[in-house]
């Protein structure tokens, strides 16, 4: 753990200095761009650590600054947190927000149906009608239509 802290610690202030200084653009083909950046990123960001890091470790065994930690241990600590982030993230936090939403926004948060004899037929959001060009940005523009409905049939 130390040995990681000590690792950051000397990586940081080694790259303060290259994005102070800016990297120059290079125009190149995108293989060319993908073959460097995973060198740069796949090797010096991911493998290369982990030599450093155990270097580090291995020095600070020898000068008796390193505690010695159990892996079972840490390993046990790390699935209790992996439970109770998963509990947090996946479970807790979804379903405050979609209580909160339903008692707020109760429309909103159904989808804004569009209900005929007790049943759902559409969504207000999806069945608008349109009087002119679509001004919608999520994709190329439609051909006009007036008066239809997009999205679901009319029944």
């Amino acid at each position: 753990m130390l040995a990681a802290v000590i690792f950051n610690a000397l990586i940081i202030v080694a790259l303060v200095p290259l994005a102070l200084r800016g990297v120059k653009y290079k125009p190149q083909s995108a293989a060319e761009m993908l073959r460097r950046n995973l060198w740069i990123y796949g090797v010096g960001g991911f493998i290369a650590p982990f030599p450093c890091i155990w270097f580090i470790d291995r020095v600070l065994g020898l000068l008796r600054l390193r505690k010695e930690e159990n892996m079972w241990q840490q390993l046990g600590t790390g699935f209790k947190m992996m439970l109770v982030l998963t509990v947090l993230t996946g479970l807790l936090y979804p379903g405050v927000v979609t209580g909160l939403c339903q008692v707020f926004f109760p429309a909103r948060a159904n989808g804004s149906l569009v209900v005929a004899n007790g049943h759902a037929i559409g969504s207000e959001l999806i069945g608008r009608t349109s009087s002119g060009p679509s001004t919608s940005s999520l994709g190329p523009p439609r051909p006009a239509t007036t008066g239809t409905i997009h999205g679901f049939r009319r029944l």
